[in-house]
């Protein structure tokens, strides 16, 4: 049986339509669609669970009480699950920005994430949004502290910001239809947003914005380009089970070429396992040389 036989080798463009390019595996909802979902109702229980203090006195939302990021956390650190709450909190309807906040977060990750999801697959494109949010609420905290104000930020924007900087940096070329009105290349559009946050940052821009963490999460998608999966590999759980579990007892024999047949049978179903979960970019250099070795060992035997 060479590569091309298994049905787990299969070409993106192989996948079956529905799937969003073969990463939906048995078919359901993708990742992204089901950030937003969550996002959604997150919003909308932040916005319903409310307590009051007394006459006089603003309500306090719960959830954002509770989950949303201050600048001085680090004196906290019971309180660093902040890092990642803060990005699935919005500004409530009864705020200035209300409702738009969230919809043009949600609007943003459904138009790239959807795109992006395609090469990471699920597992990659959740650690990816994830440390996204971490990687702008690290930053906007740093730069909040030195700068001295004091604050709190909430949102999915650092996260979205990462996705829309990895979509256009892996498919450049690609065009962009904003509201079905203005049309332009991914490389233009990412080039518009970080240039709008950097204004943003240095002082030219809403105040209420968190610039310094839309432009962590965009540096996050960059060093992520820029590196690949080495980044999520660390973050795998899967790895983790593998290095404890206890490796089986293979009978290794040597077949006409010399090569030890169990052994690069059990690494060629683990290399294609993880190339159909997680897609070509996910494989180190060391494991595309050992697919390559096992497909000209398999034209050698073919053609003797």
């Amino acid at each position: 049986m060479g590569l091309q036989d298994r049905t787990y080798y299969r070409d993106e463009d192989d996948a079956p339509r529905g799937s969003f390019g073969g990463f939906g595996g048995s078919g359901g909802l993708s990742v992204t669609v089901r950030l937003i979902i969550a996002t959604v109702v997150i919003w909308v229980i932040d916005s319903v669970l409310v307590s009051s203090v007394g006459p006089g006195v603003p309500k306090q939302h719960l959830l954002t009480e509770y989950g949303a990021l201050e600048a001085d956390w680090i004196y906290r650190p019971w309180e660093a699950y902040r890092l990642l709450t803060y990005g699935f909190l919005h500004a409530h309807l009864e705020e200035r920005s209300g409702l738009w906040h969230i919809l043009f977060n949600m609007y943003l990750l459904f138009m790239m994430g959807r795109r992006l999801e395609e090469s990471l697959g699920r597992r990659g494109m959740l650690l990816f949004y994830l440390l996204g949010i971490v990687a702008g609420g690290l930053a906007w905290s740093a730069i909040s502290l030195l700068a001295g104000s004091p604050g709190i930020v909430r949102g999915a924007s650092a996260a979205v910001s990462a996705v829309v900087v990895g979509t256009c940096l892996r498919y450049p070329r690609d065009r962009v239809s904003l509201f079905g009105v203005i049309e332009m290349p991914l490389w233009g559009f990412g080039l518009m947003t970080i240039a709008l946050d950097v204004f943003g940052a240095i002082g030219v821009g809403d105040s209420n914005v968190a610039y310094t963490a839309h432009l962590g999460g965009a540096a996050w998608g960059a060093l992520h380009f820029r590196w690949g999966s080495r980044w999520l590999d660390r973050f795998d759980p899967t790895s983790l089970r593998k290095a404890f579990r206890r490796k089986p007892k293979l009978q290794v024999v040597r077949d006409e070429y010399g090569e030890e047949v169990e052994r690069d049978k059990y690494e060629l179903d683990r290399i294609l396992a993880k190339l159909h979960d997680q897609g070509q970019s996910s494989l180190t250099g060391a494991e595309r040389r050992f697919l390559e070795k096992q497909s000209r060992l398999e034209r050698q035997r073919r053609g003797k």
